[in-house]
């Protein structure tokens, strides 16, 4: 390996190349200049004018330079995409003049250069939970979610739908009735800006019987950051301006207002089949302050097999201006089986 790594920087050195060409530098301290076209399976391909396309183990390689923007990726998540001048052994730094601020990176985290564009990456979720209660009281509790997400290199869409319902027994004539209904139904779109800001817009509808809530319907946009990206570890936080409508089915007055959004989304895997996670949403009126909604999800998520998982979670909603009579908090207790696939 060595002999062909000395040939072949001797051919590429003895030509002229065109300027602002790659550059590697090897343990041995040999050079080859050329495109870097990739990295992928710890090998990195190089286009030398002179010795045409090179492939050469990443444990070979010192440092390197690219004159054009290279994408890289990095095992933690991270994904640079800018020009990279050579570092010290054993590293890389990211050339002035993008997003990403100068920072030294280590090559033995490097996973990939200029990969290929992947496909869509889909994810569906389904989770149910259902509660009989028979003695004192006749009744009985139902809980439906889904969840779709489809991810890309540049985008990602996700669509959530939610339905409670509780069903109870008439004591004296033993005909069963839904008293109580829920819906809760979000989407929404985010467009990658750079590798941790997005853009996104989203909406959502809302109807709640037992507090009175005939729709409430939100319609915003943003920017979000990613803080965390890792396969572990997700960390992402979100901020913009909503629109909030709200009808109720009492004597309630209707509302309509702007509203500021701020959010943001956890997930961590603790072990390799237990996640933990927590999601909060918090819309609070640019008009009166007295106007506030505040969700949060907090909870495990635990693999049984590759498409089955337990999950146990709470739900907490308060809001500052309920409907007539109805509390300001909602909290509820879900302990559920989903698929995944």
């Amino acid at each position: 390996m060595k002999k062909l790594l000395c040939a072949v920087s001797v051919l590429a050195l003895s030509s002229p190349l065109p300027g602002g060409a790659d550059e590697v530098l090897f343990n041995n301290g040999d050079r080859l200049q050329g495109t870097i076209v990739a990295m992928g399976n710890g090998e990195l391909t190089i286009e030398s004018a002179v010795a045409g396309t090179v492939k050469v183990p990443m444990t070979e390689v010192e440092t390197f330079q690219t004159d054009d923007i290279a994408e890289i990726h990095f095992d933690d998540g991270t994904v640079v995409r800018q020009p990279v001048e050579r570092g010290d052994p054993g590293s890389i730094q990211v050339a002035p003049g993008g997003m990403v601020q100068v920072q030294p990176f280590a090559i033995d985290r490097i996973e990939s250069i200029n990969p290929p564009p992947r496909g869509p990456k889909w994810d569906l979720k389904v989770t149910g939970a259902y509660e009989v209660n028979r003695g004192n009281t006749e009744n009985s509790d139902g809980f439906g979610e889904i969840r779709i997400e489809r991810e890309t290199d540049l985008d990602e869409f996700i669509i959530r739908a939610r339905y409670r319902a509780k069903r109870e027994t008439d004591e004296d004539t033993g005909n069963e009735s839904t008293s109580e209904r829920r819906y809760t139904a979000r989407t929404q779109y985010n467009y990658r800006l750079t590798p941790v800001w997005y853009g996104y817009t989203n909406a959502s509808g809302e109807k709640d019987g037992p507090a009175d809530l005939d729709l409430r319907a939100v319609l915003g946009a943003g920017i979000g950051y990613r803080w965390f990206n890792t396969e572990t570890t997700k960390i992402r936080f979100e901020w913009g301006p909503s629109w909030v409508s709200e009808t109720f089915s009492d004597d309630t007055e209707d509302a309509d207002f702007i509203a500021s959004r701020f959010a943001w989304n956890f997930d961590h895997e603790l072990r390799d089949a237990i996640t933990l996670f927590h999601y909060m949403q918090w819309i609070l009126s640019v008009e009166d302050s007295s106007d506030q909604i505040f969700n949060t999800e907090t909870g495990f998520r635990a693999s049984l097999t590759d498409h089955v998982f337990a999950e146990a979670k709470v739900l907490w909603d308060w809001d500052a201006s309920p409907a007539q009579d109805s509390d300001r908090t909602d909290v509820s207790y879900i302990f559920g089986l989903g698929l995944d696939f």
